[in-house]
């Protein structure tokens, strides 16, 4: 899914580039306005502390990132949650 909207009392509106809301794994590209506008800059670090917070794992990606790298990080943010859902049928 893209645009995934996320709602916080605190933050307001926030929406991931990419993500699996039932997962909750997001994935950012971060241009480079992210990193040369201070504005943005700060913006994009309360967004995502506040996705944290919210328990997401959010991958952030440039341009200099290659696919490969992508979709493992990608596998790795599922495998987590496979992980900590299997725990979680243990623990119950």
């Amino acid at each position: 899914q893209t645009q995934v909207p996320v709602y916080d009392t605190e933050y307001g509106w926030a929406y991931i580039d990419m993500g699996w809301e039932d997962l909750l794994i997001g994935l950012e590209y971060d241009g480079d306005q992210h990193r040369t506008d201070p504005r943005r800059y700060a913006m994009d670090i309360a967004k995502h502390r506040m996705l944290s917070r919210r328990n997401w794992i959010i991958l952030r990606v440039i341009k200099e990132h290659r696919p490969h790298q992508i979709i493992n990080w990608v596998r790795e943010a599922w495998s987590r949650r496979e992980r900590e859902a299997m725990a979680a049928n243990r623990a119950a």
